[in-house]
């Protein structure tokens, strides 16, 4: 299993790959594979490094990510083994997947980026939509409910990293109110309401272990946090 992004900030204009594999000391693979005020670009599959330099050199001659696609592919006799991804200076994008890959495979591509991988579960994975959860739920029927379908353009489990997101400008986020600090440079909250969402948050121990110190201070500990919320939250009405 591989599953890579390549992309372009558009507010930064720096470029960036990320990756995510089984393989061992994958990093190796990704030598060459950005260049500033160029592009950035990665082959995965049966790597082959040396499409990199190939792709990177000739983005800085001139050639769009399309034609540097192309070229790579008219020689390489193995591209049917190979996923590659390249986006150039313009947020031009291209991407191929060959007919060879492991397991399923495949790509979605942007203004600007390319996210794409191999022996992955299916499109879900690529599409970031294997995110069911609760707060998933709500949010979807919300927007269903306004005529609407979410666009995800970043997703993260941990809260400081989605409002970091929120700070960047990629977007907005939604959080409990326990998540959200009292204030932080370049984010403003605002209350859902109407309906307001509601969430249930359950503890569980170990059996015998509810009258441990640890455990008890951990629930007073909880009990404070919504305390406080509560108390911000009847100040803000």
């Amino acid at each position: 299993m591989t599953y890579s992004i390549v992309a372009h900030c558009q507010r930064t204009g720096q470029f960036g790959i990320g990756v995510a594999s089984f393989s061992m000391a994958i990093g190796r693979y990704c030598d060459g594979a950005v260049r500033a005020n160029t592009g950035a670009t990665l082959t995965q599959g049966a790597p082959n490094p040396r499409n990199n330099y190939l792709a990177i050199n000739l983005l800085a001659q001139g050639h769009t990510a399309s034609q540097a696609l192309a070229m790579l592919i008219a020689n390489d006799p193995q591209s049917d083994y190979r996923q590659v991804a390249i986006v150039d200076r313009d947020d031009s994008a291209a991407v191929h997947s060959g007919a060879k890959l492991r397991g399923w495979a495949g790509h979605r591509m942007g203004k600007g980026y390319v996210a794409f991988g191999d022996s992955l579960a299916g499109q879900p994975v690529i599409d970031n939509d294997y995110h069911g959860n609760t707060c998933t739920q709500i949010i979807r029927n919300a927007c269903r409910a306004a005529g609407f379908s979410p666009h995800y353009v970043a997703r993260s489990e941990d809260h400081h990293t989605a409002l970091a997101f929120v700070a960047a400008g990629v977007g907005v986020t939604i959080l409990p109110d326990l998540a959200v600090p009292e204030s932080m440079a370049g984010v403003d909250s605002r209350e859902l309401v109407n309906p307001a969402p509601r969430r249930r948050i359950v503890v569980h121990v170990r059996d015998g272990a509810a009258d441990a110190p640890p455990v008890v201070r951990a629930l007073e500990l909880l009990d404070e946090a919504v305390a406080k919320t509560a108390a911000r939250r009847s100040v803000l009405r």
